[in-house]
């Protein structure tokens, strides 16, 4: 199992931070541990120090917009590629034939 120590990130932080104004920087130890095999997503919430756990195998396929940007990101842990169909744009969705699906580019 895989420890990550809160307080070698505060160290890192306060190397890179804490020479810029006179700010305190209070360092609270935590750690966040992994699964054995990778079974788990660990998350942590730096601002409240909150923990949270996902099955990796529980998602396909998810997307993520932002003001400027979006992504589609997929589980390729699991198997999963998302190829781009070559044979039309978003008009051609109600057609889309999925023949020839070993020629197609992955993304």
């Amino acid at each position: 199992m895989k420890k990550v120590s809160h307080s070698l990130i505060s160290l890192i932080l306060l190397i890179l931070f804490g020479s810029h104004g006179s700010a305190q920087v209070v360092m609270i130890p935590d750690s966040v541990t992994m699964t054995a095999g990778y079974v788990n997503e660990e998350y942590y919430q730096f601002t409240t120090g909150d923990k949270y756990s996902a099955v990796r195998a529980g998602w396909d396929i998810s997307f993520r917009t932002m003001k400027m940007s979006s992504s589609i990101l997929t589980n390729d842990g699991a198997g999963v590629i998302l190829w781009t169909y070559p044979n039309a744009d978003t008009s051609g969705w109600a057609t889309l034939d999925t023949n020839g699906l070993a020629t197609w580019l992955p993304m």
